[in-house]
């Protein structure tokens, strides 16, 4: 189904019609819409929807998530390290 991810009463009452929770969704940002757009349109999905995964093809989101890296807590790093010799 293609709709407007904004309109809530929309989405929840096409979840009414199928009868089903949402659980996955997939949004397609058309063009590189900003950020804070895309992040207003995932926390209102998610506090209506809660589903289990979200899929978001966005141009913006692609090229911050390709400037990051991953944070590591020094426990994290353990199961990485070679065991003690004895």
């Amino acid at each position: 189904y293609e709709m407007d991810a904004f309109d809530m009463a929309a989405v929840i009452k096409l979840q009414r019609q199928i009868g089903r929770r949402f659980n996955k969704v997939l949004i397609d940002i058309n063009g590189s819409r900003d950020i804070g757009t895309v992040h207003k349109c995932l926390d209102k999905l998610q506090k209506t929807l809660m589903p289990d995964l979200f899929i978001v093809k966005s141009v913006q989101i692609k090229t911050l998530v390709l400037q990051t890296s991953p944070w590591l807590e020094p426990e994290d790093l353990l199961p990485l390290l070679p065991p003690p010799k004895n």
